[in-house]
């Protein structure tokens, strides 16, 4: 995953300074696989701060980002209800936070009396 993660940040780094920390932090909680939410808030961090035609460098992470994160829906009891897949297609975070909630509301409908929804690494095991 070393490899992969970083043949993906190569072409952000390009983009200069004012994106290195975003990138160390998403690589670090990309490897460490313990914080896929870090992982999403850098890539709108550094998204932010690009310039129009500096974008294109987020193609590739975008897609291994939604290739290995999922979106967990999970009840009172911590019972694991669904898993979505993850979408960056969004302009900020508080529009990716917003969409996600919004889906629930209007096209879920559990019996329990509240629902944790939170990221998750695709490939880890279901708790």
């Amino acid at each position: 995953m070393n490899a992969d993660i970083d043949m993906f940040l190569h072409p952000v780094s390009k983009c200069g300074a004012r994106v290195t920390n975003d990138i160390l932090d998403l690589r670090e909680a990309a490897l460490s696989r313990n914080d896929p939410g870090q992982c999403v808030n850098c890539y709108y961090r550094i998204f932010e701060v690009l310039a129009p035609n500096e974008a294109h460098a987020l193609a590739h992470l975008r897609q291994w980002l939604e290739r290995h994160l999922v979106i967990v829906a999970r009840d009172e009891t911590c019972r694991e209800l669904e898993r979505l897949p993850v979408s960056l297609h969004r302009k900020d975070l508080e529009s990716f936070c917003r969409e996600v909630i919004l889906e629930f509301r209007a096209n879920r409908n559990y019996n329990s009396s509240s629902i944790e929804i939170s990221l998750d690494f695709k490939d880890r095991t279901a708790a």
